[in-house]
């Protein structure tokens, strides 16, 4: 019987939790899915004895919130090789093709200011000094912010397998296989 009373507190909360996701515009998909977790997670923690209130609720939805943006950013997007690059391979080579490609993945990773850095230095031979002025920024700063946005290729291509490209490992100064080189 103790089953079924949680059962008709989890319908209470309900509405509460889909308000705080509709005063917040949540698609229906994503939606549906959030209020889901939240009530799983008051269920829970009304397992564990805590009492739940109005300001609990929108805390349990706030932080169900933030973990949903949090995996968002951490997700990729990719498209698979065959759908872009049909027209590249046949000019290009496929292995040249899915070097590039590669690439592209794992800049994706660095962001947009670490994109600027490390395309103008390793793309397009910029010296650092020219960088460092054009941004209006110290030389040591960008060379900084260069070597980091390096240390995360890095450790994409160590967690990642490069995309599932094989395990690429970038260098200091990236390969020249990749067209990278300096």
């Amino acid at each position: 019987m103790e089953a079924v009373a949680h059962v008709e507190e989890v319908y209470e909360w309900r509405p509460c939790v889909e308000g705080w996701f509709l005063r917040r515009r949540v698609g229906n998909l994503c939606r549906d899915d959030l209020v889901q977790e939240c009530l799983i997670r008051l269920w829970r923690a009304h397992e564990r004895g805590c009492e739940i209130r109005r300001a609990y609720i929108h805390s349990v939805c706030e932080s169900v919130w933030y973990d949903y943006l949090r995996q968002c950013q951490r997700q990729v997007p990719t498209i698979a090789i065959e759908d872009c690059l049909g027209c590249a391979v046949i000019e290009d080579g496929y292995s040249q093709v899915e070097a590039r490609w590669i690439v592209e993945q794992a800049l994706a990773q660095l962001s947009e200011r670490e994109q600027v850095i490390v395309r103008r230095h390793y793309l397009h031979e910029e010296s650092f000094p020219e960088i460092a002025e054009s941004l209006g920024e110290p030389v040591e700063r960008v060379k900084k912010a260069c070597q980091r946005a390096i240390a995360k290729l890095q450790r994409w291509a160590r967690e990642s397998a490069g995309g599932g490209g094989g395990g690429i490992i970038f260098s200091c100064e990236l390969s020249p296989v990749m067209g990278l080189g300096r």
